[in-house]
């Protein structure tokens, strides 16, 4: 899957907030988020595939986080009849 601009644009239009909010968490300084939400958005624009890479790889860290033994353990759902 390859972003093309028009996507990449939409992405920023419709998650940009969201990215904003998190970098101003993590960084505690308005111009530092509003310089991580460009680059952030910048870099999609010169790698496009970057985005799965990051979305392939957060995934298979979040599965191996949840197989691991420490992970606490889930129940399983009662069935409904």
């Amino acid at each position: 899957m390859t972003l093309d601009r028009a996507a990449i644009e939409r992405l920023y239009r419709s998650h940009g907030h969201i990215v904003l909010r998190r970098a101003r968490a993590l960084l505690g300084s308005e111009p530092d988020a509003q310089e991580a939400l460009h680059e952030v958005f910048a870099s999609l624009l010169r790698t496009p595939d970057s985005l799965r890479n990051a979305a392939v790889t957060s995934s298979a860290r979040r599965r191996s986080e949840s197989l691991s033994p420490s992970s606490r353990t889930i129940e399983p759902k009662a069935r409904v009849y």
